[in-house]
């Protein structure tokens, strides 16, 4: 299976896919629960570690946000400028982030330390704690290693020969992994249950029309507090699609 640490393995999966839509439920939910630790309409500085095209990226900067992306992956960020993203675009490595230590208020990965194993994973995480001031939050999101629905989904689709990922190797908890690198986990807990089946059907033979449509009344009914609730329930006793961990930085700026 391809190795998605390598810079470049990402990208012939970008150049295939091609363009993604604009925004989408999973996009959403991410967003509502990243806004508290942004500081928005603050102007601090945060970096998306692996940014794909950044959507996420994009509307953190409409808030507020002073925003970069970092992806190892020329095509995607030739993607994302063509979607006339509104942040400051960098190729580099997560490995090796083209940063001065202490310098950003939070820096975030989403999808990304799921694909490293052992002390290389270990490494990741310390150099994203490097780079952050103290008290500055570190926020990742991996896919939870007890969701059952996901883990299903990728086995058939393994194999079938159609998971499109590489090496991912999902997670129960990133608490250790935190301490190891000296971070304090703040906050640490599943979230997008509700977004497994939404998110599907806008890749079905045709229902991605319909599927768009649904996940955008799944958003509206999210911010009225309806499926926020169901989300958290059904992610708290069943799991959800991915593990939220946010961890500070401690210092003399310590938050907690």
């Amino acid at each position: 299976m391809r190795d998605s640490t390598r810079a470049g393995s990402w990208d012939r999966f970008w150049i295939e896919r091609g363009p993604v839509a604009d925004w989408d439920y999973l996009s959403h939910v991410i967003f509502r629960h990243l806004e508290p630790f942004c500081g928005l309409g603050q102007g601090q500085w945060m970096v998306e570690a692996g940014c794909g095209t950044g959507r996420i990226l994009n509307a953190l900067v409409r808030s507020g946000c002073r925003a970069c992306g970092v992806d190892n992956s020329f095509p995607v960020l030739r993607q994302a400028a063509q979607r006339q993203a509104q942040f400051v675009r960098v190729c580099g490595d997560i490995t090796g982030l083209p940063y001065a230590s202490e310098s950003l208020d939070v820096v975030w990965s989403s999808g990304v330390l799921e694909h490293f194993q052992g002390q290389p994973q270990v490494q990741v995480m310390k150099e994203l704690a490097r780079v952050v001031k103290p008290g500055g939050w570190i926020i990742t999101l991996v896919p939870y290693s007890r969701c059952l629905p996901y883990r299903v989904a990728k086995w058939l689709l393994e194999k079938s020969r159609l998971w499109p990922y590489g090496m991912e190797t999902p997670i129960l908890t990133l608490k250790p992994l935190c301490e190891t690198a000296g971070l304090k986990v703040s906050v640490e807990m599943t979230l997008g249950f509700t977004t497994l089946g939404v998110q599907n059907l806008q890749y079905l033979p045709g229902l991605k029309g319909p599927g768009r449509k649904i996940g955008q009344w799944c958003c509206f009914l999210f911010d009225r507090g309806l499926l926020r609730g169901l989300d958290r329930f059904f992610s708290r006793w069943f799991g959800g699609y991915l593990l939220l961990c946010v961890a500070v930085k401690q210092g003399s700026r310590d938050k907690v």
